[in-house]
C-alpha cells in the first residue's frame, strides 16, 4: 500500500474513534480490503458525481447571463 492510502486509512480511524465507533473499527480490520475498495469506489463515484454537478451549474449559469 502507499503511503497516501495509509494517511487516508489512518483518518478514517481516527475520525472513527472520534465518533466512538470501535466496533465498527474492529469489524471493518476483519474485512479490511473489502470495506477498502467500497470506501474508495464511493469517494471516487462521489467526486466524480459532484464534479460533473458543479460542470453543469457553471454551463448553466454561463447561459443565463447571456
Amino acid at each position: 500500500m502507499s503511503s497516501s492510502n495509509n494517511a487516508v486509512l489512518d483518518a478514517l480511524v481516527y475520525a472513527l474513534r472520534v465518533l466512538r465507533m470501535d466496533a465498527l473499527i474492529s469489524r471493518m480490520q476483519e474485512h479490511w480490503s473489502v470495506s477498502l475498495q467500497v470506501v474508495i469506489c464511493g469517494l471516487i463515484f462521489n467526486h466524480q458525481r459532484t464534479t460533473m454537478i458543479h460542470k453543469n451549474k457553471t454551463t448553466s449559469n454561463h447561459l443565463m447571463t447571456h
